[in-house]
C-alpha cells in the first residue's frame, strides 16, 4: 500500500494543459506589458485569449497584442489567432 501512495504522488499537482499556456502567456504579458495578471484572468477559447481585467489593462494589451502573439509563436512554439 506504501508503494501505491508514494506511486499516485507524482499525479497530486498535475494541471490541465491550457495551464501550462497560462502561465507562460502571464510571464510574456508581464515581460512586454509591465503589469502582472494572474492566471485565471486568462482564458483560452477557440484559439485564442479572453482576458478579464480593468479596461486600462485591456487597452495596453491591445495595443501590444500582435508583439505578445508573435513572441509566444516564435520564443514558446504557442500558437494563438486572437487576444480579447
Amino acid at each position: 500500500m506504501r508503494e501505491l501512495g508514494q506511486y499516485l504522488e507524482k499525479y497530486r499537482s498535475l494541471a490541465p494543459p491550457e495551464a501550462s499556456i497560462r502561465k507562460v502567456l502571464a510571464q510574456v504579458l508581464h515581460d512586454e506589458c509591465g503589469f502582472d495578471l494572474k492566471e485565471k484572468d486568462l482564458a483560452l477559447q477557440r484559439g485564442g485569449v479572453i482576458i478579464s481585467c480593468h479596461p486600462t489593462l485591456r487597452s495596453e494589451i491591445m495595443r501590444t497584442a500582435p508583439h505578445v502573439l508573435t513572441t509566444l509563436q516564435h520564443s514558446h512554439n504557442i500558437r494563438l489567432a486572437f487576444i480579447r
